[in-house]
């Protein structure tokens, strides 16, 4: 994945790749009223963890040093939101399903206060599941990491340097919750 032209997609301040990124999601507890997961980079360092809220089934993104929460994923029917610590949503997703079966992601990202970016998720690009572009340039993609690992899920995420890492990992987490209600 190529860089972006500076000053890139920011929508989650701090959480911007610097660098080409190689993220995986592994999940760690899978239960019928919470799931979790971790997620950190290839190198094996990991930065944030993905629980479930279990009063309001929100996906609530944390720093795994602080516990600080940096995001949270709403489900409003079919449409997902991602909102900041701050309250404000900060993307936003749209499902469609179309007569063939599949289904169509549509995401507008808001990295400032009424500005609005619609961004393009293709399924099987790149070699991968999904991937997310802009001006038609690829900026991350997700696959599954080979089979299940003792029943659990791991998902690999490739981010290009310049794009919100947390706006990748939303759609990524969208993309599993769509495959686990399909199974």
């Amino acid at each position: 994945l190529a860089p972006l032209p500076q000053p890139g997609l920011t929508v989650f301040h701090g959480y911007t790749a610097h660098k080409f990124e190689s993220i995986v999601i592994k999940e760690t507890m899978k239960h019928f009223l919470k799931e979790h997961y971790e997620v950190s980079f290839q190198s094996g360092h990991m930065f944030l963890e993905i629980t479930q809220d279990t009063k309001r089934g929100d996906m609530v993104y944390k720093e795994t040093m602080t516990g600080v929460e940096v995001m949270r994923i709403v489900r409003e029917g079919k449409n997902f939101k991602g909102v900041g610590s701050d309250g404000f949503v900060r993307w936003e997703v749209k499902l469609k399903k179309h007569f063939l079966g599949g289904i169509d992601y549509y995401l507008t990202i808001h990295p400032y206060p009424n500005v609005t970016v619609p961004l393009e998720v293709r399924q099987k690009a790149l070699g991968q599941d999904k991937a997310i572009f802009w001006n038609g340039t690829a900026v991350a993609t997700m696959s599954r990491k080979g089979e299940l690992e003792h029943f659990r899920r791991r998902e690999m995420v490739y981010v290009a340097p310049g794009m919100d890492m947390l706006v990748a990992l939303g759609v990524a987490w969208i993309r599993i919750d769509k495959n686990n209600k399909a199974t």
